[in-house]
């Protein structure tokens, strides 16, 4: 199975979408991945690995969906309209 490769801008664009609810919630990377932890224990991020994930647009997306519930969002899918 091949792998889709993302473009550094798609990367760089995913990581700021993220970090924006980030600053929104006034919290830091580290901080976020504590929230992981706690609400997820079986989740073992920490400010640095997760940091990388954003850099390197590795992040899973079940591990988008902890920050979210971490930070108290929803991820929700919206049929775009064309």
């Amino acid at each position: 199975m091949d792998r889709r490769k993302y473009t550094e801008k798609e990367i760089k664009s995913n990581k700021n979408r993220i970090k924006q609810f980030f600053t929104k919630e006034g919290v830091t990377v580290e901080e976020v991945a504590k929230q992981v932890h706690s609400r997820h224990p079986l989740a073992s991020p920490n400010g640095d690995n997760l940091s990388r994930k954003l850099n390197n647009g590795t992040l899973k997306s079940i591990e988008e969906i902890e920050i979210a519930d971490a930070l108290g969002y929803d991820v929700i899918w919206v049929k775009r309209k064309n």
